[in-house]
């Protein structure tokens, strides 16, 4: 009976259980798991571009001051506090939980926390969007100026 050579039998193993097939490997199971990489924000950031309204809108800087820090900080305050939340407005003023992007406020004065399935050409301008909420009947959004 022919012996194998156990780095043989560990290769085999490999190819067995799906590590390496074709083309593609799975380094987690060749070479130890891959080191962490930092978590990603959820958005992009388009600058000038306007706040995002939504129904949601809740500050969260006064009790949680803490959310003030970094936008990404401020985005863990609001999943913890408002769950529903996809996305923040986060400026020196403060930091606002979201959960959408209805319209775009103060175009030109605070960036635009749009989450990446989202495209900014998609979000009109909040002028735009309550013309045309105003066209269609009664309004169901209450507007919110709160930085002026």
């Amino acid at each position: 009976m022919h012996q194998r050579s156990p780095l043989l039998v560990a290769a085999l193993a490999l190819v067995n259980t799906g590590a390496v097939s074709g083309a593609h490997t799975n380094r987690g199971l060749l070479f130890g798991p891959t080191p962490d990489v930092p978590d990603q924000p959820p958005w992009s950031v388009y600058p000038s571009e306007g706040w995002c309204y939504s129904e949601l809108d809740e500050e969260v800087h006064y009790n949680h001051p803490e959310s003030m820090e970094d936008p990404m900080k401020c985005f863990d305050v609001c999943k913890k506090h408002y769950p529903a939340t996809i996305t923040i407005d986060f400026s020196t003023d403060g930091c606002w939980c979201q959960d959408g992007c209805l319209c775009r406020e103060d175009v030109g004065e605070y960036d635009t926390y749009l989450p990446h399935n989202m495209e900014l050409d998609a979000v009109p301008s909040c002028n735009d969007f309550w013309a045309e909420v105003s066209a269609k009947g009664p309004q169901r959004h209450k507007r919110h100026h709160r930085r002026h």
